[in-house]
């Protein structure tokens, strides 16, 4: 899988590896402000066994952006959809 997208925030960073990749709320805690080009790339978890070798999403961020993803617990807003 990949992003590249020029004027990304960490914010929005955070949202599409969350939405993408992850499957759980990425929180930005870096407090680096401004938009930046982003280029990652990393073999999704979900990827066919017979997909090239790539980099994992926690390995694609740390050596292509310097940045860390850190598996954490604490609150999280949570909206929840019912039917009546």
């Amino acid at each position: 899988m990949q992003i590249n997208q020029p004027h990304l925030s960490m914010l929005m960073l955070a949202t599409l590896l969350s939405r993408f990749e992850l499957r759980a709320p990425v929180v930005d805690e870096t407090r680096i402000a401004g938009n930046y080009d982003v280029k990652l790339e990393w073999l999704s978890a979900n990827a066919r066994p017979d997909a090239p070798d790539g980099p994992s999403i926690f390995t694609a961020v740390k050596e292509q952006l310097g940045l860390q993803l850190e598996a954490k617990k604490g609150p999280v807003q949570v909206l929840v959809i019912s039917y009546r």
